[in-house]
């Protein structure tokens, strides 16, 4: 595991001198073993190989992420131990302050849980490893269990809410590299460098469906000012606006036929129709009778899926509820003819996506 360490930390170091050189430039050097066991000790449990092999090929990053830009997707600098040790101290210290609850539970319940586990409460064996310098941290969970030292994300608001993002610091390291070198998906998320030489991570063309919880009158809202903004009647090229309204009806039909096999009691799963093939889009609008159609077939589904949304938007809208796990509907989501996500995905955080998806659409309208 220390080999494949070293080695995905070297194609990523070369790849960034090579392309990204501003964030190469922002890596510190190795952390001292001294460093690296009083890692250990605050969190109360050794290290495993992996994380020890990544501190020490680097001590994280300088802490100006203006400068440096995200080697970690979405948008994720490495923390140096002593910054990471310092936030890991100010959490532990400040819910010791607060009384138990039941929406963030006890100190043993934290620590004792098999890691993995979803919570608010910080716990003494998460050991954060990159910030996004917005209160937002990715920690590895060195708490004991059959996932002990898989990555996850803790949101200053919503806590340690969604399952982890990588079952290791190695398989995070690999996959990132991965996507370096063939201009692949790390993530969700393809990399670019920007004028400055900073490496980032782009948004995908696709339905982007880690957005939990559902919000509102979510998605009737999005979809309806989406087809305002599309019959408007002020589009510089229709034709390229077809286009973009054609993806969304996709996405939505597929939302729907999901929604309504739920509704039902049947086994649902959502396969994302890859809205970005034109021929394929080309021939779903004109089915609709063009842009015109288009746009009345998107209000009519979206008119079927509010009410069948509903339900989720009333029992999910709170960030975090202790104790509770969303409905998860197996997914493939497609981007480009990559598969980013293939697995089961919460419902609400589904339905979520997309009203992002839908503002971004509404962008490129207004561009074309």
């Amino acid at each position: 595991m220390t080999a494949d360490v070293q080695s995905s930390w070297d194609r990523m170091i070369t790849w960034l001198r090579g392309h990204s050189p501003a964030t190469a430039e922002g890596v510190n050097g190795p952390a001292t073993a001294k460093a690296i066991d009083e890692a250990d000790w605050a969190v109360g449990v050794p290290l495993p190989a992996d994380l020890r092999a990544l501190y020490r090929a680097a001590d994280g990053m300088r802490s100006h992420p203006r400068h440096v830009g995200d080697l970690l997707p979405p948008f994720y600098q490495l923390l140096p131990l002593e910054e990471a040790l310092r936030f890991h101290r100010s959490r532990v210290e400040g819910f010791a302050d607060r009384e138990d609850s039941e929406w963030w539970g006890t100190e043993e319940e934290a620590d004792t849980a098999p890691a993995g586990t979803q919570g608010f409460r910080w716990s003494r064996h998460w050991l954060p490893i990159a910030t996004n310098h917005c209160g937002d941290v990715l920690f590895a969970d060195l708490r004991y269990g059959r996932f002990r030292g898989c990555v996850m994300k803790y949101d200053k608001y919503e806590g340690a809410d969604r399952r982890p993002m990588w079952p290791s610091v190695s398989a995070m390291l690999a996959e990132v590299a991965d996507a370096l070198e063939h201009d692949g998906v790390a993530a969700g998320r393809r990399p670019y460098v920007d004028a400055e030489g900073r490496l980032e991570w782009r948004d995908p063309v696709g339905l982007w469906i880690d957005f939990f919880p559902l919000r509102g009158d979510a998605p009737l809202y999005e979809l309806m000012r989406f087809a305002d903004r599309a019959r408007a009647g002020e589009l510089p090229d229709p034709r390229a606006a077809e286009l973009i309204v054609a993806r969304a009806a996709q996405v939505t039909d597929a939302l729907t036929a999901t929604a309504e096999t739920l509704a039902t009691g049947g086994a649902a799963r959502y396969d994302d129709p890859n809205p970005q093939d034109e021929e394929t889009l080309r021939g779903y609008a004109a089915a609709h009778g063009g842009l015109a159609g288009l746009i009345d077939h998107l209000i009519a589904t979206a008119t079927r899926l509010q009410p069948l949304a509903g339900p989720y938007v009333d029992a999910y809208e709170q960030p975090y509820v202790r104790g509770q796990v969303p409905p998860m509907v197996p997914a493939t989501v497609r981007e480009s003819g990559d598969i980013v996500i293939d697995g089961p995905v919460s419902w609400p955080g589904l339905l979520s996506g997309l009203g992002y998806y839908l503002l971004k659409l509404a962008d490129e309208l207004q561009s074309r």
